[in-house]
Formats: C-alpha cells, structure tokens, sequence
C-alpha cells in the first residue's frame, strides 16, 4: 500500500514572450539591431579585443559588435539578416561584408 507523500509541493511560472510584451523591453529586437554600446570601440578594436570574445566585444551583449563587424545593418523585415545578427557574425564564421554571403577565412 503506498503513502502519501509529506511535505510541500511547489511550483513556479516563467513566460517567455517572443514579442515586445506590454510595452516592456524587447531583448530580441535589441540583439538584432547593429550598434556599439561603447565609446571607446575603435580603441579596443585597434588594440585586437575584436578576437577575443571573453571580453564581451562581440556576440549577444557585446558592446563593439558594429565596430567590429559581428553585425550589418538590416533592412526593416529582414529576418535572415536579423537571425544572423542575433547569432552574431563572428560565431558563425561569417563576414559583415557583401550581404554576409563569405565565410571567414
């Protein structure tokens, strides 16, 4: 014969919204979009931080990602150049130059 079991049982709700939701911040509009976050990227840039991805230039959340070419500027609705940003250019082994088409070499 089986007992019940004692104690506490608990439970939680996490939501995830794939669209900007009630007029929050949409972190996955902001990923896509092309922009440095800092002011002193070209420095850093010129200094070789771009290829060291530990440093938080490049990929989601990074502050230089314009200045080193981990994006392109996306026209408006085009989601395979969005998707690209979101991944960041850099982690797919791709260029931001010519439409993103050349892989790095």
């Amino acid at each position: 014969m089986l007992l019940p079991a004692k104690g506490a049982k608990w439970t939680a709700t996490k939501w995830y919204h794939p669209k900007q939701y009630m007029g929050r911040y949409d972190s996955l509009n902001a990923a896509t979009v092309c922009r440095d976050l800092s002011a002193n990227c070209a420095v850093r840039a010129k200094a070789g931080d771009c290829e060291r991805p530990e440093l938080g230039l490049v990929g989601q959340g990074g502050t230089c990602r314009k200045t080193c070419e981990d994006c392109r500027d996306c026209n408006k609705g085009d989601r395979e150049c969005m998707r690209l940003n979101f991944e960041g250019l850099r982690s797919l082994g791709l260029s931001a130059v010519d439409g993103m088409s050349h892989r790095r070499s």
